[in-house]
């Protein structure tokens, strides 16, 4: 019985380190919301917003904070069509940690892996063509 319980401590993580991976995804969700609203701004207007504010009155009041710490989300503009957006996260996504697997949101996502600490993620607005 002992085997099996260090067994799963080792596969899913110990319950602090769950909790950790599942605010981590929900720092990922939100970044997911403002690259998405980001594109339909760039797309109306023709270039990125200029910060987050912009971002914070699209419909539905998007989150540009950490829903944990409080902090803000950092959103620096690159140039016309390039940004980037910085969080931090408690856990390396690499680890495999605490991971979910669902159907809208497949693991591991390359696109969005990080480390654990501050990381950036540059985005760049598709063109409309």
């Amino acid at each position: 019985m002992v085997a099996t319980v260090v067994a799963a401590v080792v596969v899913m993580g110990t319950p602090q380190m769950q909790r950790r991976a599942r605010q981590d995804e929900r720092r990922l969700e939100d970044l997911r919301r403002i690259v998405m609203l980001t594109q339909m701004v760039a797309a109306t207007h023709g270039s990125v917003p200029d910060d987050l504010d912009a971002i914070a009155k699209q419909p539905g009041r998007p989150t540009t904070r950490d829903p944990f710490t409080g902090a803000p989300y950092e959103y620096v503009v690159l140039d016309a069509r390039h940004y980037r957006l910085c969080a931090t996260f408690q856990t390396d996504s690499a680890s495999g940690v605490g991971r979910r697997r669902t159907f809208e949101i497949p693991w591991p996502d390359p696109e969005w892996q990080h480390p654990a600490g501050r990381h950036c993620f540059d985005r760049v607005i598709k063109r409309n063509d």
